[in-house]
């Protein structure tokens, strides 16, 4: 009967592990559509592994009565200690390996390759131990090896892996998420992806996501690519004026910043007007955040595409004095009754005074 108990266990946490491998599991989601889906999907991700977990916990009750772990150590207390965190190590590997494969990837062709064959690699050493383990007349007549050296491997493998990532969580200096980003999509095969996807993309209904493109978080051969997509739009710079003067402003200073347009005196005023939705922005930024989230490098690529933008349009008969002062003025908006320090706060200093 136990042993049946143990078998009913090892399928169902196999049948699990399958259930993982379905499309829902393995569809990229969306970082500019997400509306918490990755959130919930995080969470069923790590309820399977955990239930998983248990399932095999239980089937090791009838292994260990049986004498199907004593390979591992006479101790007892050894023993237990390896198989609980040797498990857990795993599956918690398993399941962020899961996770990863779930969004882009930015790493190099082989540790991309190890993330993910990692699931498929636990599952089969997890579940196919616990079933020869199970079942004597298997665990007999097959080699201690076979199932021995895998099982030590993928635990202190997995453990490893974790006690690296930790490491690295802990050493690692932080950077900012315009650092990050830049990082990340100046990685060969999210180039790639880039340029497909702007070969492909409907200017009509994805406009502002190709001119975010455009700006200076990405490289610049998906920089040129995204603006010779936007051009193609019959209307493209009245589309520029159109979106300075509402609360996307940022996205068109992407493009102005480090791209040329075609009739330079249609722009001076509707940039100005874009200084101030720019403004705008910050401030209501500032106060949508929490204490804890700020640090000191947010807003600087924002700050950085508007002054480029604006060295294009000096002395074109408007004054972007105020409306730069205003900006200045949003990032010395309070939080909890105390002004944060942004490195971009001098850029903004420097220009002001250089121009009054």
């Amino acid at each position: 009967m136990s042993t049946s108990l143990g078998n009913i266990c090892l399928i169902l946490a196999a049948l699990i592990y399958c259930l993982l491998f379905t499309p829902f599991f393995h569809t990229k989601i969306s970082t500019s559509n997400d509306q918490g889906a990755s959130g919930y999907v995080v969470i069923i991700i790590m309820f399977l592994h955990f239930l998983i977990l248990g399932l095999v916990l239980v089937a090791c009750i009838p292994i260990a009565r049986q004498g199907g772990l004593d390979w591992i150590s006479q101790n007892a207390f050894a023993r237990n200690t390896f198989l609980v965190i040797g498990l857990l190590s795993m599956v918690i590997v398993s399941a962020l390996a899961l996770m990863y494969r779930m969004v882009d990837s930015s790493e190099p062709p082989m540790p991309e390759i190890l993330i993910r064959i990692a699931p498929i690699v636990m599952m089969v050493v997890i579940v196919g131990t616990g079933l020869i383990l199970n079942n004597t007349s298997l665990r007999d007549s097959i080699p201690l090896s076979v199932y021995k050296w895998p099982v030590l491997i993928a635990s202190v493998g997995s453990l490893l892996a974790i006690l690296w990532m930790g490491f690295t969580a802990i050493t690692t200096k932080p950077i900012g998420m315009a650092e990050s980003t830049r990082q990340y999509e100046n990685s060969p095969n999210i180039i790639d992806d880039r340029l497909a996807q702007i070969e492909s993309v409907d200017i009509a209904t994805e406009m502002l996501w190709l001119l975010d493109l455009t700006g200076g978080l990405y490289p610049p051969q998906v920089r040129e690519k995204a603006a010779v997509k936007f051009k193609t739009h019959p209307e493209w710079q009245s589309e520029l004026i159109r979106i300075l003067q509402t609360d996307q402003a940022l996205v068109a200073f992407s493009f102005l910043a480090y791209h040329n347009v075609v009739d330079k005196n249609l722009f001076p005023p509707p940039v100005n007007k874009g200084l101030h939705e720019v403004a705008g922005f910050i401030r209501h930024s500032i106060q949508g955040t929490l204490p804890d989230d700020f640090e000191p490098t947010m807003y600087s690529d924002e700050v950085d595409r508007v002054l480029k933008t604006i060295s294009k349009y000096e002395g074109m008969g408007v004054d972007f004095l105020p409306a730069v002062k205003e900006i200045r003025s949003a990032l010395d908006e309070p939080v909890a009754g105390k002004k944060i320090q942004f490195n971009c706060s001098k850029s903004l200093d420097d220009w002001i005074q250089n121009h009054s």
